[in-house]
């Protein structure tokens, strides 16, 4: 599903997308679909069948490291924002800790 999460725009699950924003989860994408799509896609219909924003999408861990060891040239920002978003909703998975924790005892940038 076409989604949007801040200024990024990529493909996600439908697991890791919501409709429509909710205050509840502020680090979620949201859905880059045509109105009676979404509303469709939501309606009781198919409730059930498409589990929309169940989990968060997997923090972007590798690409800033690509970025801090020169192997990519993408924004830095909008990476660590999603970082860090992550973790203050508790979904940085421990390989993902123990990447960063690794990437912070090299000399980087």
């Amino acid at each position: 599903v076409p989604g949007k999460d801040g200024d990024k725009r990529a493909w996600y699950r439908p697991s890791e997308v919501l409709l429509e924003a909710d205050k509840a989860r502020p680090g979620m994408p949201i859905a880059e679909l045509q109105p009676d799509v979404r509303k469709a896609l939501g309606g009781k219909g198919l409730l059930g069948l498409i589990q929309w924003g169940t989990t968060a999408p997997e923090p972007p861990v590798d690409r800033l490291i690509a970025v801090a060891t020169g192997k990519s040239s993408e924004p830095l920002e909008p990476l660590w924002r999603t970082i860090a978003q992550a973790y203050r909703l508790t979904s940085l998975k421990p390989e993902h800790i123990d990447k960063l924790r690794a990437l912070a005892d090299k000399p980087v940038l």
